[in-house]
């Protein structure tokens, strides 16, 4: 199914956000007793595809500190981001034709069996509710499943294939207007590609597929990771902290995230942050 917005208006969403990388929400837990009345659960995962990030590892100078470096690498940011033009819209001309809400509906259906719960429902939106629509889905909390939403944003770096996807998870039970927990998850994963292309406009039908495949997996990730925070598990007090490294858009190399191990196994680890968030970083 061909997507209904057009080339220039992605190519214009990706470069407002080139060197965005999204704020994470606080943390809050579930608490023991909220847990405990937490049995069914209508999910909603929403991915407004219009605002996906094309991300660029940047320079990295005003790592140094300094305003003349900042000046520095902010010039040649722009001068990157310039040349990076072509790849953008070639990037774009290829994603006009994969609907991402698909790959995420059925990573969503392949995923809610992780959870602790039974999910009554679980669907894929391209836009967050209005207020009144979602004070309504709330409301409806009341004596019935607990409303859990997931509000999803992905970042693509077209030359490097690292794909990153930031979530912010809110649930609500029994007709409170607060959520009883909010948690972060992010997943980080590169497409499997060979040889690999120079640009996007290399990109193969091979490319396209493992595209699709690193989407469904990031969403089975992530329900993972928050069906760990909300049985208590990502609270782990006994795990080994260590650095663990995370490629973010705009920076020269790897972040190292000073995080606690939840759970790896041959290519994947599971962190959780001092701040807890959640991450799932390909080894």
């Amino acid at each position: 199914m061909r997507s209904t917005f057009t080339r220039a208006a992605l190519v214009l969403a990706g470069a407002a956000l080139l060197s965005a990388c999204g704020t994470i929400q606080r943390h809050k837990e579930l608490t023991a007793e909220n847990r405990t009345r937490l049995k069914e659960v209508r999910i909603q995962l929403v991915v407004p595809q219009e605002t996906f990030i094309f991300s660029a590892t940047g320079a990295g100078v005003a790592a140094v500190g300094g305003l003349i470096p900042a000046l520095i690498d902010a010039s040649i940011q722009k001068s990157r981001q310039e040349s990076m033009r072509g790849d953008m819209e070639a990037m774009a001309d290829k994603l006009i034709d994969v609907d991402f809400r698909a790959e995420a509906q059925l990573g969503l259906d392949e995923a809610a069996p992780q959870l602790p719960m039974r999910v009554v429902s679980a669907k894929v939106d391209a836009a967050m509710p209005t207020k009144k629509a979602g004070d309504a889905m709330v409301a409806a909390t009341k004596g019935q499943p607990a409303y859990l939403r997931l509000l999803l944003q992905y970042s693509m770096d077209p030359r490097t294939l690292w794909l990153t996807t930031r979530t912010h998870a809110s649930l609500w039970q029994e007709g409170a207007a607060e959520p009883t927990f909010a948690g972060s998850a992010v997943y980080q994963g590169r497409l499997e590609a060979s040889p690999m292309p120079a640009s996007a406009s290399q990109w193969t039908p091979q490319v396209m597929e493992a595209l699709r495949r690193e989407m469904r997996q990031s969403i089975r990730q992530t329900v993972k990771m928050v069906a760990l925070d909300l049985t208590g598990q990502a609270a782990a007090k006994d795990a080994l902290k260590k650095p663990y490294p995370f490629m973010s858009p705009g920076q020269a190399g790897p972040l190292q995230v000073q995080a606690v191990a939840l759970a790896e196994d041959a290519t994947r680890v599971l962190v959780r942050d001092t701040g807890g968030v959640m991450f799932s970083l390909q080894k």
